[in-house]
């Protein structure tokens, strides 16, 4: 094997290596994070992507990204209903929204939307509902105005809840997914998608979630995690935490690339080994 031949193999086969590495690892090395009920922020610049997984509650909500420090300052707005449900009450009880229909897609049909979180900054997701009408289109008329189509049949009318209310308006009112900025009070769980998702989905409407004290973080960097809110909208009713759910993950970053600049800077220096040889 002449010396040309040897630069090659080499070159290749380091290059190779290399971008093997760098292929295997996709994700942005892990360095210290939270992810949860007690804050959002990353030791590193991140790039996550959050996707609308459904609603099933009367508000009318939206999420957004707040930043937390001197005060909470809206950053962007996630996703917005652009009405309570899918349907009326009368057609369906649990007040079900999807993509396509409660929330808009995107122009790819998707509800998905990316954000970049800064190093060193605290953030957090803020649901903010409105007070929604008397009634929809469609929903039957009750003698009894406790039997409301906002109440759902059961003999209680929707209050917002009144943590964070704003500029004291009794028709809106936010609820964040850090439990401290809540008065101490958790209204939001986070966990694996693959876990978390059918346990909120298996149990009856308007049921309280028992097991919400146990999902409080995620590692988006490793799975793919769902944020689910309880917007607090029923007076004395079970806290489900099925009322807006999102998921969330960490964006890879483009192992190729990576991977042709490993190989082009080694073939540059093998090059310039071989003129000063």
């Amino acid at each position: 094997m002449n010396v040309l031949q040897r630069l090659v193999t080499t070159t290749v086969l380091t290059a190779t290596t290399a971008t093997v590495a760098i292929g295997s690892s996709v994700l942005p090395a892990q360095a210290a994070f939270l992810f949860g009920t007690d804050g959002i922020s990353f030791e590193r610049n991140t790039i996550m992507e959050f996707t609308f997984e459904g609603s099933n509650g009367g508000f009318q909500s939206s999420l957004g990204i707040f930043r937390v420090g001197g005060g909470i300052t809206p950053e962007t707005v996630l996703f917005t209903e652009t009405k309570q449900a899918d349907q009326s009450f009368a057609i369906d009880d649990q007040w079900t929204g999807t993509c396509g229909n409660t929330v808009i897609p995107n122009a790819n049909g998707q509800c998905t939307v990316r954000f970049t979180f800064l190093a060193g900054q605290n953030y957090t997701l803020g649901l903010t509902s409105i007070k929604p009408p008397e009634r929809m289109p469609g929903d039957p008329l009750y003698v009894n105005p406790a039997l409301n189509p906002n109440a759902g049949g059961l003999n209680v009318d929707y209050v917002p809840n009144d943590l964070n209310t704003i500029a004291g308006s009794t028709e809106l009112s936010i609820l964040y997914s850090t439990t401290s900025l809540n008065g101490g009070t958790q209204r939001a769980v986070f966990g694996r998608f693959d876990i978390l998702s059918p346990l909120l989905l298996s149990q009856p409407d308007n049921t309280a979630f028992a097991q919400a004290g146990t999902f409080l973080s995620g590692d988006p960097f490793l799975d793919r995690v769902l944020i689910a809110f309880e917007d607090g909208a029923f007076v004395g009713m079970g806290t489900d935490y099925n009322d807006f759910r999102v998921s969330a993950r960490v964006v890879p970053t483009p192992p190729l690339m990576g991977g042709l600049m490993v190989l082009a800077a080694l073939m540059r220096r093998r090059r310039q080994e071989m003129v000063e040889s």
